[in-house]
């Protein structure tokens, strides 16, 4: 579906997100930020082409209960936490207080589920996948297993760039004391 200029009703998936577009900023490198808030997980109950616009009717995807006191989903909602919180630390980009006060603040764990879910570099695929699971324990676990595999390729690849940047640093001191002999 991705770089469709005209998609049709078949190409959209049938689990969505209704969100709404808070802001779009450029900083100074050129890149634009976009800044959009889910509310709820949707699912496309009916669907009709109106053109130029495709015009859907949506019902809330259901949400199982959550048990607030469960002692495995308070540990899942600490893990979701730190992980977003670490990967922010490996890729060496502190998060901006305030947004690291709302982190560690939250005690939503379908909030801090999905906030985990939307900044994994999974597939869309992937993504989508979590977006069906009605059980927010099974769809938090599974957020949880995608966000360490990220960690996990994140620590190697800060490793190999210490490592070569490293021997480059080596081999450009050797070569500037053999020229400047």
């Amino acid at each position: 579906m991705e770089g469709l200029k005209n998609p049709k009703i078949t190409d959209l998936y049938n689990y969505g997100v209704l969100a709404r577009l808070e802001g779009v900023s450029e900083d100074m490198e050129g890149n634009i930020n976009v800044i959009i808030r889910g509310y709820h997980r949707i699912i496309i109950e009916k669907s009709s082409r109106i053109d130029p616009y495709m015009k859907v009717n949506i019902i809330h995807a259901p949400e199982d209960a959550v048990d607030a006191k469960s002692t495995e989903l308070k540990a899942i909602l600490g893990m979701l936490k730190d992980n977003i919180i670490e990967k922010y630390s490996v890729l060496n980009k502190p998060l901006p207080p305030p947004y690291l006060d709302r982190i560690i603040q939250e005690k939503n764990i379908v909030f801090i589920t999905n906030l985990a879910i939307q900044i994994v570099s999974v597939t869309v695929k992937k993504k989508q996948e979590l977006l069906v699971m009605n059980s927010i324990k099974e769809r938090a676990y599974q957020a949880v297993l995608c966000q360490q595999s990220e960690l996990e390729i994140l620590r190697v690849k800060v490793q190999v760039h210490e490592k070569t940047r490293s021997e480059l640093d080596r081999h450009n001191k050797e070569y500037f004391f053999a020229k400047n002999r």
